[in-house]
């Protein structure tokens, strides 16, 4: 794959993001008992309903952020990708570390389990395509 043809597949993913991230501030913030009842499948006790609204709002942030970058920015659209799939690397890591583990069915892991491949292949995909006339992504970020 040219480095043209990836750029797009990755501003298009990050703009697939921009909507499921708000989608998600949306429901962990607004609608975050049904959320939790009937989607993550968690007890939907005050501090799990906290918690989970307090991830909802960087739900929003990311959201507006990927807008940005996908609008103005976007020769960053693989580097935000693979940051983001490093900071879920890194996340994940101290959840070990932190010996924090799940009793619920956590159905929610499964599209966030697609999420990090994902974060991880599209730009993958860019950073490993062949240079082509067309590319002006690489002179931008130099």
């Amino acid at each position: 794959m040219n480095k043209t043809t990836a750029m797009k597949w990755n501003r298009g993913f990050l703009l697939f993001l921009v909507f499921l991230d708000f989608i998600r501030g949306f429901m962990h913030t607004f609608l975050n008992e049904f959320a939790a009842l009937n989607i993550a499948r968690i007890d939907p006790n005050p501090d799990a309903l906290y918690l989970l609204g307090a991830f909802g709002i960087s739900n929003f942030v990311t959201s507006f952020i990927f807008f940005m970058i996908w609008k103005k920015a976007k020769h960053l659209s693989p580097y935000v990708l693979i940051t983001v799939f490093a900071g879920y690397v890194f996340g994940i890591l101290g959840m070990q570390v932190g010996r924090t583990t799940m009793e619920s069915a956590f159905n929610g892991q499964y599209m966030m389990y697609a999420y990090l491949v994902a974060t991880l292949v599209f730009p993958v995909l860019y950073f490993t395509g062949k240079d082509d006339k067309n590319s002006q992504y690489d002179q931008e970020i130099e």
